[in-house]
């Protein structure tokens, strides 16, 4: 079974005979555009290890990287910044 979160993406259980409850793997697929030279579509898959909704959330940053490869970084950072000036001082 796979769950749509946007238009081409999906997430897949590679545990067959398992409920979604027990699955813990699971294939991400997020559409990667198209090639401007070539015009074929290219597809981002990811091998995700899990629960169900860890892997739609990481579906979704997936998707985010997919259309623009720096936001993933620019989130990162800034939730990096975030825990470095929440930290104890003496810590960071």
């Amino acid at each position: 079974m796979a769950a749509k979160v946007n238009r081409g993406s999906s997430v897949i259980q590679l545990e067959r005979g398992k409920s979604r409850e027990d699955c813990r793997r699971w294939q991400l697929r997020a559409p990667d555009g198209r090639d401007p030279e070539t015009g074929e579509s290219g597809t981002r898959t990811r091998v995700f290890v899990g629960t169900y909704a860890e892997a739609v959330r990481a579906l979704r940053i997936l998707i985010e990287e997919a259309e623009d490869p720096r936001t993933v970084w620019r989130r990162k950072a800034l939730e990096h910044i975030a825990r470095i000036q929440n930290a104890p001082s003496g810590l960071a």
